[in-house]
């Protein structure tokens, strides 16, 4: 697992094919996370401070009547809680699997797949931490005269930043294991 700590674009590749996200109460109340990823089969509701190729993704910890719900997406369907939780979702189309129940379908957009099974994730909004589940972070590898050309993963210890952004912003990354 990778914990996403930080602003800014970076390339994930995901070890069993699905996108799946998992967030925690802990140290997060009145608090928000929103990550804008490429996608396919677009649902413009879910576009909203997104280029016009990508969707958002959002998670937080609200307070309500004295009551804390933790939410993805939006806050129409959360779920209550009395002491810390963590809780998960995966992006699909046209609806997202979460791990608790919601009384309607959770709309979602289908993560754009590039190279296998690699994303690329940009945080707009960081307010707590966002674990990316079976994922490791990607980089394409420079060829060199002696090896055909070709796009490979690296070990986990590795970043994918896009040159202009990795002066303005920092990416901390802790592996879970």
């Amino acid at each position: 697992m990778n914990l996403l700590i930080g602003y800014g674009e970076i390339d994930i590749e995901l070890l069993n094919g699905k996108s799946e996200f998992k967030f925690c109460s802990d140290g997060c109340r009145d608090k928000t996370v929103a990550v804008c990823y490429d996608a396919q089969n677009i649902d413009s509701s879910l576009q909203t401070g997104c280029p016009s190729n990508q969707c958002m993704f959002k998670a937080g910890v609200s307070k309500s009547q004295g009551s804390y719900f933790l939410w993805f997406f939006d806050r129409i369907f959360p779920k209550g809680f009395t002491s810390d939780i963590c809780e998960t979702a995966v992006l699909r189309s046209p609806e997202a699997s979460l791990s608790f129940p919601t009384l309607m379908p959770t709309l979602s957009c289908e993560p754009l797949k590039r190279n296998g099974n690699v994303i690329t994730l940009v945080v707009t909004e960081h307010g707590c931490p966002l674990i990316v589940k079976n994922a490791k972070i990607w980089s394409a590898t420079t060829p060199s005269a002696t090896t055909p050309s070709s796009v490979s993963s690296t070990d986990s210890s590795s970043f994918a930043f896009h040159y202009c952004n990795w002066f303005y912003f920092s990416w901390h990354i802790l592996f879970l294991y």
